[in-house]
């Protein structure tokens, strides 16, 4: 017996697969076939991959044409450069007639870059908290925290991510508290230039 042809992602990776509807079905195969392994397995599907199969990193993805990057991609392409995965086999053309909207293919790298302009939109600009919002913060997981110069600022950002490398900043100075989104790995310099105005 012998699966349907797939494909499954995972960190990141595309792998090949045949996808078999129950566990027997797949063992039975394996059994069968020396090779190969079980790359994901829930309630409806297995995902059977061969062993040496290391995946391939996604090297284009789509998405739409007609409207700003909104820090996601609709899908993928498959290794032969036509297919887009998860579509029952669509090529782009065909996927864009599906949606009934225009797409385009992006390089990881342009990828990269459309997401970075995208994180920029979303920094804020400072805003006032209360003492008690600050001393909250405070008190949940945080890193980067110290004294910035010149202005004299304590500041800290949140561990977790709001999305990539955008974080919420707190800031004190005297029994002032402000707050804003801005990216984690910021200079000093770059926060001065935020928090300019703030606590005069």
């Amino acid at each position: 017996m012998t699966g349907k042809k797939s494909h499954f992602e995972v960190y990141g990776k595309s792998f090949d697969t045949l996808m078999f509807s129950s566990v027997d079905a797949a063992n039975a195969f394996m059994d069968a076939n020396e090779g190969w392994g079980v790359l994901s397995c829930d309630l409806k599907t297995v995902h059977v991959a061969r062993i040496e199969d290391t995946g391939e990193r996604y090297h284009s993805f789509i998405v739409f044409a007609d409207e700003p990057y909104k820090g996601h991609t609709q899908s993928v392409l498959a290794k032969d450069g036509k297919t887009v995965l998860y579509s029952d086999g669509l090529t782009v053309p065909e996927y864009a007639a599906q949606k009934g909207r225009p797409v385009m293919v992006v390089s990881v790298g342009r990828l990269v870059e459309m997401d970075e302009e995208y994180e920029r939109t979303l920094y804020t600009a400072p805003s006032e908290i209360t003492a008690d919002q600050w001393n909250y913060f405070l008190g949940v997981c945080r890193r980067r925290a110290g004294t910035i110069s010149p202005g004299g600022f304590n500041v800290f950002h949140v561990v977790e991510r709001l999305r990539g490398q955008l974080v919420a900043w707190y800031v004190r100075r005297g029994d002032s508290y402000w707050t804003f989104n801005y990216k984690a790995n910021a200079t000093d310099a770059e926060l001065c230039e935020v928090l300019k105005g703030c606590g005069e």
